[in-house]
């Protein structure tokens, strides 16, 4: 078993792709260099070892609101005629809360299709914030795919995914930069598809989900400073975005693969 470890940075994150366009490329050979980077062909199982930063939405259904926010502010105050000089416009309140992950460590197994996920949180990044006592997830192939989805959101089950079935090959352009784009469907129809840059290096995989409220949720993760750690590459930065809002942010401190 192979352990390789390193330092994550936090990058810029990603605007979601705009629309499809078709084109007749082979998803191996778009695929092939990111899949030799994963060594897609050889790694049975994967765990990851990460801490960071998650957003929720609140449970209660209301939008939380920042201590110190202008609203904040001018509630404490008393109501501020709009056209005193002294009015601060409220921000858009945000859609959700924050916690700190103390601890995340999710475990990938390619010949199951199956992804473990144990997290520990705080509700706030001093170092002596109360933690929780640890979850535990876990994703097989009879999941919801309200669930189901994070499993194939990952770099390895998704390159697999992609070779293994009858993937097609288009672009999408996004900020101005036209990316490669694999699409597949699986569990039932479910499209999901992975954004490849001018380097052949996958940038973020992307599907859609029923959200708890009835609508849909875009969801986006993204994939930064991918980084050569003896044999195996992988993104040290995890980036996961619902309908645009950040949901997950992980920086891996380590890697440990189990090859075949």
């Amino acid at each position: 078993m192979a352990k390789i470890a390193w330092q994550g940075l936090t990058l810029p994150i990603l605007l979601l792709a705009l629309p499809f366009a078709a084109s007749a490329q082979d998803a191996a050979k778009v695929l092939g260099p990111t899949a030799d980077a994963l060594r897609v062909g050889e790694v049975e199982s994967l765990t990851l070892t990460a801490s960071g930063s998650g957003y929720a939405r609140d449970s209660s259904g209301e939008t939380p609101q920042p201590a110190g926010s202008a609203a904040a502010t001018n509630a404490a105050a008393g109501t501020v005629d709009p056209g005193s000089p002294l009015f601060v416009p409220p921000p858009p309140p945000p859609e959700r809360s924050y916690f700190r992950i103390v601890s995340h460590v999710q475990t990938l197994d390619l010949d199951a299709e199956s992804l473990s996920i144990e997290q520990v949180r705080a509700a706030t990044s001093a170092p002596d914030a109360e933690r929780s006592a640890p979850s535990a997830t876990t994703i097989d192939s009879s999941a919801d795919w309200s669930l189901r989805h994070r499993y194939w959101l990952t770099p390895h089950a998704f390159v697999a995914g992609a070779l293994a079935g009858n993937a097609s090959v288009g672009t999408e352009t996004a900020s101005g930069v036209e990316y490669r784009v694999v699409s597949f469907t699986i569990d039932g129809g479910r499209e999901v598809r992975g954004y490849v840059d001018s380097e052949d290096r996958l940038v973020r995989v992307r599907t859609t989900v029923e959200s708890p409220d009835g609508g849909t949720l875009d969801v986006i993760e993204s994939f930064f400073d991918w980084s050569d750690q003896g044999e195996l590459t992988y993104p040290s930065t995890l980036i996961r975005k619902e309908n645009g809002e950040l949901a997950e942010v992980l920086i891996v401190q380590e890697i440990d693969a189990a090859s075949s």
